[in-house]
């Protein structure tokens, strides 16, 4: 039972780490360069450029998951289109596995080197090797001690985001003062910084707002029992947000199973990962209504991207390419997603001109 409960607890990490991309608190900068020719159709990156050799590793935590899945996806999509190899491993969130396969694909003389650190100091034996062989190494959702470039996004201005459009929400519905759970993370800085900007950006506007923190372990299947305790201590709790969709339809799920009413019930998710939050927020006599998208399709796209521009000498070393995040509700979600079939596929050039930057790797480390 013991070694059950310990696999669990480490999935429940890994399930965390689906939108936990380590944030920020900064203002708005004047945007930097984009990394060259960028997308310009909707359904499918398609820059023009010359095919090349380039080879590209790419180490996941754990592929069964939808926010790395979508991340692979997009990944593959881009190496594709300029004629790049993609060798993709799964590390099963173990350290050791992760420099084993990264030792792997540098034997096999890769260009780039793609991963979401199991730990940022544990894989730094690997990221010196690759740095001795002249190998550009990018990372992303986790920030290594070192890396040519980390990609990921703000997640403390992303949560002071939602939190403001929840209220906004409340406002313009004439609903009742917020009575909100939190189905948190506090073991993982980045969904810290989720929900403390949660509270934020609902307080400037409704500053009688209320909060209950708990600890959802960052996946459903913990989430529930973790959300059940605190809605039966709360029965008055009227709006739930989770610091990844996972967490937020746990949460909602507990509360449904306790018999509460479900029209007293608002409901936001975060990272918009999966097929799950795309239809429930589309759904309207679901509560879900809405999640704050992190687009991992365009996360794993910018990756190989960045490896390219690395390497060819367009990208700065040491830097932050900070990426784009938005609400998505019911309103606008076919506006970056088409639904064909059970899928919701990427509009590319839709998320673009939302926009990204670089900034100073020590702003991603606040």
């Amino acid at each position: 039972m013991k070694k059950i409960l310990a696999i669990v607890m480490v999935l429940a990490m890994v399930f965390a780490l689906s939108a936990c991309a380590g944030g920020a608190q900064e203002e708005a900068p004047a945007p930097a360069p984009e990394p060259s020719a960028p997308a310009t159709t909707d359904n499918a990156p398609t820059e023009e450029v010359a095919q090349s050799s380039l080879k590209m590793g790419f180490i996941i935590p754990f592929a069964s998951h939808e926010w790395y899945a979508n991340t692979q996806k997009g990944a593959q999509m881009t190496a594709d289109e300029l004629g790049y190899e993609l060798l993709v491993t799964d590390c099963k969130n173990d350290q050791d596995t992760q420099i084993t396969q990264g030792e792997a694909m540098l034997a096999q003389q890769v260009d780039g080197l793609i991963m979401a650190p199991v730990d940022g100091k544990g894989v730094m034996p690997l990221i010196d090797q690759a740095r001795n062989q002249g190998v550009a190494v990018i990372t992303h959702a986790v920030v290594a001690d070192w890396q040519d470039i980390y990609v990921g996004t703000p997640d403390w201005a992303a949560g002071v985001e939602l939190g403001t459009k929840a209220a906004e929400y409340a406002l313009e519905n004439g609903l009742d003062t917020p009575k909100c759970l939190l189905v948190g993370l506090p073991a993982i800085p980045a969904c810290i910084d989720r929900s403390e900007g949660f509270k934020e950006g609902m307080l400037a506007l409704i500053p009688d707002a209320t909060f209950i923190d708990v600890d959802g372990g960052g996946n459903k299947d913990t989430a529930m029992p973790a959300a059940s305790d605190g809605l039966t201590a709360n029965p008055d709790v009227n709006t739930i947000m989770g610091i990844n969709d996972d967490s937020a339809l746990g949460g909602m799920q507990a509360f449904d199973a306790l018999g509460y009413d479900m029209d007293n019930l608002v409901v936001w998710g975060f990272g918009c990962e999966g097929i799950a939050a795309k239809n429930a927020m589309m759904d309207p006599t679901n509560p879900f209504q809405g999640s704050l998208a992190m687009f991992p399709e365009f996360y794993g796209r910018m990756t190989v991207l960045a490896a390219r521009d690395i390497l060819e000498g367009n990208t700065p070393p040491d830097e932050w390419m900070k990426l784009p995040v938005l609400t998505l509700t019911a309103d606008n979600v076919d506006d970056f997603y088409v639904k064909e079939g059970d899928a919701w596929n990427i509009l590319w050039a839709n998320i673009e001109k939302i926009g990204y930057e670089f900034r100073p790797l020590s702003e991603a480390l606040n």
